[in-house]
């Protein structure tokens, strides 16, 4: 199902997450398609820089080694998938990584170490909860005091996560835990209490529903029953762990099982069965010894050759980061070549325009000076002919004058000759009307007559010497 899906995921982050589920999916029957698909993901989180995918892969991976015995690559990896949950503050993957880590601690027999992560996840597990995840961290304590032979201190760790799994029902956890509870109380010497609890593995064991702790349970049986002295009893108990060793990958208890034979043997002063399974015993601790070095130097040599290659691919990413910032560089330079040439090319613009309406003003204001040039000429020749308009306005001003002077000279001299010599014509003949008005002269009458004849041919001679200067006056105009 997942393989399908992963065929049409386009978001690289659920990608990377289903890569992790794959491998995990493979823990318990392919070691080679986990270690696959964790180092699948584990190059799609640094490839996108998806730092909770980079821890989740680095779990997976932890696991691998550490079942394949590479327990240094193992914490290795376990520690800096541990950094990265820290830094983003996932408290739930924490909690996992110090379990994880507390487990490598643990079959590297460094229990101290062990607790101290181990106790730092039951922390955190408690305060969120996390009771199935608690039960498993107890388990893992328990153990490691059982371990240590201090009994004692584990049996509080013990007596919870058994508390916890039969809360929770789940077969091979609960088996697991009634497993450590029994050792426990085998070291406290409470042998009733722990045959119980180991028959009741026992009995889960035969049923099918726990087989991965029946190589434990019949090595604890043996201890079990050597410390109670039915040596007997034990022989077969350890045995029958050796039977089942043959088909699960245990060196620990394979050498634990080989030196508590020995050692039963010789309390039973069985010397050569005593010294039987000690060489067993000598020569499976030196083999162990002799691949635990092997697995320590090839640890070491992946070691080196994932810090050659982390530094690798950090040379890489700061070559790329290189190579980001010269190419942001060029970039920013050309985005600013491309702006400056722009706002060169805007002012250029500005500029020819500037020059194209400054060489049209120039010939405006040239057609206005050469329009106020001709007006100018114009109002020059005006002016001259004002100027000779006043002169001849002053000829014609003194000629009216002079004119206006005779005429006025032509008045008085008509005035005159109507004061003194059309008046007293006129005068008299007015007179003479008046006599033959008021008298009756018949007998003046010719002599009236004759007299208003001189007097109107005078008057008509008075008239016609006016009207004859007059006539003069005007041809001398």
């Amino acid at each position: 199902s997942l393989k399908s899906v992963l065929k049409n995921v386009p978001n690289n982050k659920v990608k990377t997450i289903l890569l992790v589920h794959l491998s995990r999916a493979y823990q318990n029957y392919s070691l080679p398609n986990l270690q696959r698909y964790a180092n699948e993901a584990y190059a799609l989180a640094e490839q996108i820089d998806y730092e909770n995918g980079k821890a989740e892969a680095l779990t997976i991976l932890s696991v691998y080694n550490a079942i394949a015995g590479n327990h240094n690559i193992a914490l290795e990896q376990q520690l800096k998938a541990l950094q990265i949950f820290e830094q983003i503050n996932d408290r739930s993957n924490i909690a996992r990584a110090f379990h994880n880590t507390g487990g490598i601690y643990f079959h590297l027999n460094e229990y101290n170490n062990a607790l101290v992560y181990l106790l730092r996840s039951i922390a955190i597990k408690k305060e969120l909860k996390d009771t199935l995840n608690l039960g498993v961290s107890d388990m893992a304590v328990c153990a490691c005091y059982n371990w240590k032979n201090q009994p004692d201190s584990g049996r509080v760790y013990c007596v919870e996560a058994l508390g916890i799994m039969q809360h929770r029902k789940i077969p091979s956890r609960l088996a697991e835990a009634r497993l450590y509870m029994a050792r426990n109380l085998t070291l406290r010497k409470q042998f009733k209490n722990a045959f119980k609890e180991y028959q009741q593995v026992s009995k889960m064991v035969d049923e099918g529903k726990s087989n991965a702790v029946g190589v434990e349970l019949y090595y604890d049986l043996g201890l079990f029953y050597t410390e109670q002295g039915r040596y007997d009893s034990a022989g077969y108990s350890l045995h029958k762990a050796l039977k089942l060793l043959k088909h699960y990958n245990n060196q620990k208890l394979l050498i634990r099982t080989y030196e508590l034979l020995s050692k039963k043997h010789e309390l039973t002063y069985q010397h050569d069965s005593s010294l039987y399974y000690f060489k067993l015993y000598s020569e499976a601790n030196n083999e162990n010894f002799n691949t635990q070095k092997s697995k320590q130097i090839a640890s070491l040599q992946a070691q080196y050759d994932f810090k050659s290659k982390d530094k690798e691919i950090e040379l890489s990413k700061q070559l790329l980061k290189l190579q980001f910032y010269i190419i942001a560089a060029i970039g920013c330079l050309l985005i600013s070549s491309l702006v400056l040439g722009y706002f060169i090319y805007r002012i250029y613009l500005a500029k020819k325009i500037a020059n194209e309406e400054l060489q049209l003003l120039n010939r405006s204001i040239q057609d206005k000076n050469e329009e106020i040039v001709a007006q100018s000429e114009e109002l020059r020749q005006a002016s001259d002919e004002i100027s000779q308009m006043n002169e001849n306005l002053e000829t014609l001003v003194k000629e009216r004058t002079d004119k206006i002077e005779v005429q006025n000279k032509k008045l008085v001299e008509y005035a005159y000759f109507n004061a003194h010599k059309v008046r007293g014509p006129l005068a008299r003949i007015l007179g003479l009307v008046s006599l033959i008005r008021m008298q009756d002269l018949e007998g003046e009458i010719k002599n009236i007559h004759e007299r208003l004849g001189e007097s109107a041919r005078e008057l008509d001679q008075v008239i016609h010497e006016i009207n004859s200067n007059l006539e003069k006056n005007e041809n001398v105009d």
